[in-house]
């Protein structure tokens, strides 16, 4: 328990919730970047589409 408490305030733990944070952040970003690209791209080749999620 004391191991618990004494992670708790530390400030790598800290760092490291707001890098986790930040990352999903970016993922949801370019995740909906990614729909909004393929959904102009409904049309096009399905090749098209892969290489351009891959990209």
């Amino acid at each position: 328990m004391e191991l618990l408490r004494s992670i708790q305030g530390s400030e790598a733990v800290y760092r490291l919730g707001w890098t986790l944070l930040h990352t999903l952040w970016l993922g949801a970003a370019v995740a909906a970047l990614l729909a909004m690209v393929l959904l102009v791209l409904r049309r096009r080749s399905p090749n098209a589409r892969y290489v351009v999620a891959c990209a």
